[in-house]
């Protein structure tokens, strides 16, 4: 519930291409998504095991090519000790999520806004701290942003900062 608002307004606010209910059910679906990915991916301690072994079968193959057998055997030895030791840690991972879920600890993983921000960011190019950034903040700062931009334009940098001001809080 906490990422509907996000997703309604920054939909609204920063993608031009569709209507809002739609907007919004993409942005949730897209941000689900690559939460849930992150997720799912193989804990930190398991990938650089992955990665040690990745290089140990490269190694291996090398030596099996210089019909090294000796070495290779000892590499395939090494080789099923790691795969041993990524199946320990990823089954205790999920045996810990398991855990927190049925103790009702948590649901799983959760979109926050940050992660709708994200999402709007790589589909509009816009960077994520202009599209996070709170709108009134912007709105009070936008006649010294305009200051800078605009040299000795004093009356009109207030007017229009005024009228979009007004535009903005529906006055």
């Amino acid at each position: 519930d906490a990422v509907l608002t996000p997703a309604e307004k920054f939909g609204s606010q920063y993608i031009s291409d569709r209507f809002l209910p739609d907007k919004a059910i993409d942005l949730i679906d897209e941000a689900g998504s690559r939460v849930r990915l992150q997720h799912a991916a193989l804990p930190e301690e398991a990938k650089e095991l992955d990665k040690e072994l990745k290089a140990l079968m490269k190694e291996k193959d090398t030596a099996i090519r210089s019909q090294d057998f000796e070495a290779a055997g000892g590499l395939r030895d090494r080789e099923v000790e790691l795969r041993a030791q990524i199946k320990q840690i990823t089954e205790r991972k999920q045996e810990e999520n398991k855990a927190k879920a049925e103790s009702g600890d948590a649901s799983g993983p959760t979109v926050v806004e940050q992660d709708i921000a994200d999402i709007v960011a790589a589909w509009t190019g816009i960077p994520v701290d202009k599209v996070s950034s709170d709108e009134g903040t912007r709105l009070m700062d936008m006649e010294e942003t305009l200051h800078k931009r605009l040299v000795g334009q004093e009356e009109a940098v207030v007017a229009c900062a005024r009228a979009i001001r007004r535009a903005r809080t529906g006055f």
